[in-house]
C-alpha cells in the first residue's frame, strides 16, 4: 500500500480541479446577469474567487494563497449554509461539502 502514497499529489490536484470546475459550473450563471444589488451575485463571486485561489495556490510552495481561498470558501460556505438552512437537503449537503473541503485546505500544514 505504500505505492499509493505516490499518487497523493495527483489526488490533491484532482480535488483542486474538481472544486474549481464544480464551483464555476454551479455559480457562473448568477454572475452573467451582473445584478450588483443581488446578494446571490456576491456569493457566487466569492465562491468562484475562492475556488480560483485554491487552484492557483497549488502552484506556490508556501500555500498562503490556497489558505486564503480556503478561508474565503469556509466563510462564504458558512454564510450560505446559514442563509439556506431551510432549503432542500441535497443543496444543503453540497454547501456543507464545499465548506468542509475549504476547512481541509485551510488546516493542512503542507501545500500539496
Amino acid at each position: 500500500m505504500k505505492f499509493l502514497h505516490k499518487f497523493a499529489s495527483v489526488a490533491w490536484w484532482l480535488l483542486r480541479s474538481s472544486i474549481l470546475l464544480f464551483v464555476v459550473l454551479r455559480y457562473l450563471q448568477p454572475l452573467r446577469g451582473m445584478n450588483f444589488s443581488s446578494i446571490s451575485f456576491y456569493v457566487s463571486l466569492f465562491f468562484i474567487a475562492s475556488a480560483l485561489l485554491i487552484f492557483i495556490g497549488g502552484f506556490y510552495k508556501q500555500g498562503g494563497l490556497a489558505r486564503a481561498g480556503a478561508f474565503l470558501l469556509c466563510l462564504v460556505g458558512g454564510y450560505s449554509i446559514f442563509m439556506n438552512i431551510n432549503s432542500s437537503l441535497d443543496y444543503l449537503s453540497i454547501l456543507i461539502l464545499l465548506t468542509s473541503i475549504g476547512l481541509v485546505f485551510l488546516t493542512r500544514k503542507d501545500n500539496v
